[in-house]
């Protein structure tokens, strides 16, 4: 199948999607279009956030787990 080919395909399943799910196949849809290079700056920029703040997003995690119930 050419590209030309996939691109109509893509479309058309993105247009048959329901409407609370149009944003997230808009954002897979933005990451297909990177480059290999494109892709691997900006998962090391996304990587270099969490990084930053590891202890405040652990904590978070920590917390909200305490919520959850014991089966």
């Amino acid at each position: 199948m050419n590209s030309g080919a996939n691109r109509r395909t893509i479309h058309r399943l993105v247009d048959e999607l329901p409407e609370e799910e149009l944003d997230q196949a808009r954002v897979v849809l933005e990451r297909m279009k990177l480059t290999a290079e494109e892709r691997a700056k900006r998962d090391a920029r996304d990587a270099e956030i969490i990084s930053a703040h590891v202890d405040e997003l652990n904590a978070e995690a920590e917390d909200v787990l305490g919520y959850q119930a014991d089966w």
